[in-house]
């Protein structure tokens, strides 16, 4: 998109063709060639490279033709079918975005949460002898695995639990420097370029196809840990407990009466206000779907095109890159570490006279 597609002379889409249904031209109607955009002829980027190319190449050719072939060889204009369409399908895509959000949410409030300190997070049931519960029951479960019994391990097992109960300050920091902010980054830059992928799919069949693919960018992780990662390393997730904010015997063992005097009575007893039952009853995940939603897309238009006035935005002159190619720094940090282009556009919208 930012490097290649130039060479080919594909300018962003932006809002080429959008409201540009009916046979009667708007006043932002224009295609990349400076013509009226319709229906009929209106056509994807590698149609109308196409018919561009063969109009070319019979001017090339047949130079004293030239306003025969202007007159009879239509090539077409380039734009969008559908430009709520565009919409929805960037809309579908940041819903799936989503939970990728929330499990780094989860993450942070995890590291939070948890205790700075150091402690076991294996634990043992014993039911052996109290005196000598732990060296009996390491004892039983060699014997176990040198006999090769499985129900006495699988026995022995059942004994086990893994649950979250305290993370060292050093370990904290290096799960943020390593794993929480980088997981945040590549979201961000997943959801970019997944919404300019959307907004520069011009058929509404490829608009659906894409939306859909990009899904299976979000369960890459998921493949790498379910193939790569060892069985003990599954099984050890799979026993790891949820981490509980509070005491939950404590809690089912409390009456009513001790529950409003353990965690008060200030939100129990006062009265509810009508804006407190409106702001409840608002879908706050719908609402931060919208939000990214249009942020993303706005950020597309803001980087990519130019205001054109009445909601619409036109392609930027279109500058070839100096250098065909596109580092890890272009993609992850393009504000300090932009794509070199010429000065002189290779290309710049047409405006009606």
């Amino acid at each position: 998109e930012n490097v290649e597609d130039p060479y080919a002379g594909q300018m962003f889409l932006c809002d080429l063709g959008a409201g540009c249904s009916g046979e009667s031209s708007g006043p932002f109607c224009t295609g990349p060639s400076g013509t009226d955009v319709s229906p009929a002829r209106l056509y994807d980027f590698e149609t109308y490279s196409t018919r561009m190319f063969i109009k070319m190449s019979l001017e090339a050719v047949l130079p004293d033709r030239k306003e025969a072939i202007e007159k009879l060889i239509d090539p077409g204009e380039y734009g969008m079918e559908s430009y709520w369409c565009r919409f929805l399908c960037c809309f579908i895509f940041m819903m799936s975005m989503m939970s990728e959000l929330y499990d780094s949410i989860d993450m942070a409030k995890l590291l939070y949460h948890v205790p700075t300190s150091q402690s076991s997070w294996v634990h043992i049931e014993d039911h052996l002898d109290p005196d000598n519960s732990h060296e009996a029951t390491g004892k039983f479960a060699n014997e176990s695995v040198e006999s090769g019994d499985d129900e006495a391990v699988s026995s022995w097992l059942d004994d086990v639990r893994i649950g979250i109960s305290g993370i060292p300050a050093v370990w904290k920091a290096l799960n943020v420097i390593f794993i929480l902010a980088p997981k945040l980054v590549i979201w961000k830059l997943t959801a970019e370029t997944g919404v300019t992928f959307l907004m520069e799919a011009a058929a509404v069949d490829d608009l659906v196809v894409n939306s859909v693919a990009l899904t299976f960018i979000l369960t890459v992780s998921e493949m790498i840990c379910e193939t790569l990662v060892s069985d003990v390393t599954h099984e050890m997730l799979a026993r790891c407990n949820d981490y509980p904010l509070y005491n939950r015997r404590k809690v089912n063992s409390m009456t009513d009466e001790q529950v409003v005097e353990e965690f008060g009575t200030r939100d129990v007893m006062r009265q509810i206000k009508a804006w407190e039952v409106i702001w409840a009853m608002i879908p706050m995940k719908l609402l931060g779907v919208l939000v990214l939603t249009g942020g993303f897309v706005f950020s597309y238009y803001r980087t990519h095109c130019e205001w054109a006035g009445n909601f619409h935005w036109w392609p930027q002159p279109l500058r070839l890159a100096v250098f065909r190619n596109f580092s890890v720094w272009n993609a992850f940090l393009p504000n300090f570490f932009p794509v070199e282009r010429h000065e002189e556009p290779i290309w710049t919208m047409p405006t009606k006279s």
